[in-house]
């Protein structure tokens, strides 16, 4: 069974890229685009790992982030964001919630950010 990741994006265009890429390394990409929604999803799925574009309509980031890290069963699996926030209070609760990885969309190509969820696997 291929590792899963869960996307929360409202992107499209930002998800197919990286299901795209994902697939490159044998991996399944699930898509959510609220946030209300994005819990249940994980909970149910127990991904390898979840990125999280802090942009979604909802519930945001921070709240799927938060919640994830309520819950027992939830709180190892590995987060990345991926922001246009770049202020630093955003980062610095970002990293409170113990991220992987805060990426600034402008600054993070999606190939690194693949590689380096893959990477995780080894």
């Amino acid at each position: 069974m291929k590792p899963l990741i869960v996307m929360v994006s409202a992107d499209d265009r930002m998800v197919e890229i990286y299901k795209d890429l994902f697939a490159e390394y044998d991996f399944s990409l699930k898509d959510v685009q609220k946030g209300e929604k994005a819990l249940k999803v994980i909970k149910e799925k127990k991904p390898f790992a979840v990125l999280v574009d802090m942009a979604i309509p909802g519930e945001d980031g921070f709240d799927v982030i938060g919640n994830m890290q309520k819950l027992q069963t939830l709180k190892k699996i590995p987060v990345v964001v991926l922001s246009h926030l770049s202020d630093v209070a955003d980062v610095a609760r970002a990293r409170k919630l113990k991220v992987h990885q805060f990426c600034l969309k402008l600054h993070c190509h999606p190939e690194r950010i693949v590689a380096g969820v893959v990477g995780m696997r080894e």
